[in-house]
């Protein structure tokens, strides 16, 4: 059967906020273009996907010079209740997918588990909905693996402001100073992109990491 994108509400290209199941546009716009990426296959592919492509917000840093997130070498096999969340977070529904990838920050690191949120995060096929990207940015995050920072990164310039801020948290907690360009960028909010909130929190991720 072939694979949908999740369901939870309306997306938008324009950097936005979620407000129950709806996502609801705060900024004009902005222009779009493609993000090729190569993911992990930690994660089930779809098979013959029916999502559009996925394309990011024109933000300062929406497609960083990434081919693929790093992930952490080598990708093991994941242990059975890893294995288990890995193939929820491709759930039709968006609350179920959502649950899963906080689920496995919660769990003891597992390299399989960082490729394949790390591969939500990349979202190449536009599958995974913004509250399942926001989720998977928190827990790696929490799981503390750099080999993600790359993935999350790229997930700044998420349309969502949300997952843009979870993205940005999580590098804060992970301290790669790899992170502070990018973070620079969002505090300075040249082309408007950036919603305040979002610009705070890249200011206090940017003071941790160069404690």
């Amino acid at each position: 059967m072939a694979s949908q994108k999740n369901r939870y509400g309306k997306q938008s290209s324009a950097h936005t906020t979620t407000t129950g199941t709806a996502e609801t546009s705060k900024t004009p716009a902005a222009a779009v273009k493609s993000v090729v990426a190569t993911t992990a296959p930690a994660a089930p592919a779809p098979a013959a996907s029916t999502a559009v492509a996925l394309t990011a917000a024109a933000s300062p840093v929406a497609s960083p010079k990434v081919a693929a997130a790093p992930v952490a070498s080598p990708v093991e096999a994941p242990r059975p209740a890893t294995a288990a969340l890995i193939e929820k977070l491709r759930h039709q529904d968006a609350e179920v997918a959502r649950d899963a990838a906080s689920m496995l920050g919660r769990l003891p690191e597992d390299s399989a588990a960082v490729a394949a949120l790390s591969a939500v995060l990349l979202n190449v096929d536009g599958f995974f909905h913004a509250v399942v990207r926001a989720a998977a940015a928190e827990s790696l995050g929490l799981l503390g693996d750099r080999s993600a920072v790359d993935a999350l990164i790229h997930a700044t310039g998420d349309q969502m402001a949300e997952t843009s801020q979870a993205a940005i948290q999580a590098l804060g907690l992970l301290g790669d100073k790899r992170a502070l360009p990018t973070l620079t960028t969002i505090q300075r909010n040249a082309n408007g992109y950036y919603l305040e909130f979002v610009q705070r929190t890249a200011a206090s991720a940017a003071a941790r990491i160069s404690r």
